[in-house]
């Protein structure tokens, strides 16, 4: 009876172990910064002027990982975004005229002169956590080749979690994010990618055909988009 009890123990007892040492390799998995090439340092000053370059980019498309969710899409051209939403059409919006058309239901759109791009964003990827007074500490990790484009690695870590942004170093865009948060025993790790493609996008893309739907109000000629 007491030899069954040994072994029961022992085999709870290696159980235990081998857990606490799969988490152990989890967590120096999740935690570890690539290896990176150091050389070019760059201070925050430096990376918030990469970025803000990133913000006024001129044409390009990106494609945020729908992760279970649905597909939304980004065409970007001098100025003017349009959105899809799987394959169909959801938002107009003129950065130039401050025209914003979304798309409500299968046929009908709503009006509004109201578009205002944040200081920090490019083109609704916000990367406002880089300044300063935001409280995060940064940390510059280096660069690395990726795709024959240059890419910069910064962290910026805040109540023992953080935030890795990956930069395109030509054009200033973010290509993605990784997100650490530590919890009570483990750790929380999430990537998203951007799918970002330069200088592909078409006037085309950014002229949708409103003709065929309904004005819910009149804020706007419904001409004026074209």
């Amino acid at each position: 009876m007491k030899k069954n009890t040994k072994i029961i123990i022992g085999s709870i007892v290696g159980v235990i172990v081998l857990v606490l040492l799969i988490i152990l390799i989890r967590e120096n998995t999740l935690n570890a910064d690539e290896k990176l090439d150091k050389s070019n340092p760059m201070t925050r000053e430096e990376i918030i002027s990469l970025l803000d370059k990133g913000a006024e980019y001129k044409n390009f498309y990106y494609a945020p990982d729908a992760e279970g969710g649905l597909k939304t899409e980004y065409y970007i051209k001098d100025n003017i975004v349009v959105c899809y939403i799987e394959g169909r059409l959801a938002s107009y919006t003129n950065y130039n005229t401050k025209e914003v058309i979304t798309v409500i239901g299968d046929s009908n759109i709503v009006f509004s002169n109201n578009a205002t791009k944040p200081k920090t964003s490019q083109y609704g990827y916000d990367y406002s956590i880089v300044l300063e007074e935001n409280g995060y500490e940064y940390e510059y990790l280096g660069e690395m080749q990726e795709d024959n484009r240059i890419i910069i690695v910064i962290k910026l870590k805040k109540n023992g979690n953080y935030v890795k942004y990956y930069i395109d170093k030509e054009s200033g865009l973010v290509f993605r994010r990784r997100d650490v948060n530590k919890g009570l025993i483990t750790t929380y790790a999430h990537t998203s990618n951007r799918n970002v493609e330069l200088d592909g996008v078409t006037a085309e893309k950014v002229q949708p055909d409103f003709s065929s739907y309904s004005v819910m109000n009149n804020n706007v000629n419904a001409n004026n988009n074209k």
